[in-house]
């Protein structure tokens, strides 16, 4: 899966849970998964996840479904 259909699939799933920002928070969360900044993602679409950032991007991402907004950005 390359970044451009994960971003796609992360809105897709924070939409579904009524999160205000699913793009930005989507990005967001993509951009801890990768290590890299949002810049970076955003230029390299094409570029593809390996296993274990993918896993990464769905625990992520069901952290913030459930809401533990601060917890997602800090680190924690």
């Amino acid at each position: 899966m390359n970044y451009q259909e994960i971003l796609e699939y992360g809105v897709k799933v924070l939409r579904t849970s009524h999160i205000k920002n699913p793009k930005l928070d989507s990005e967001l969360i993509l951009s801890k998964t990768l290590k890299k900044n949002r810049d970076k993602i955003l230029i390299n679409l094409k570029d593809k996840l390996n296993n274990k950032q993918l896993h990464d991007f769905e625990l992520y991402l069901s952290r913030r479904k459930k809401k533990r907004t601060n917890s997602l950005y800090i680190g924690l």
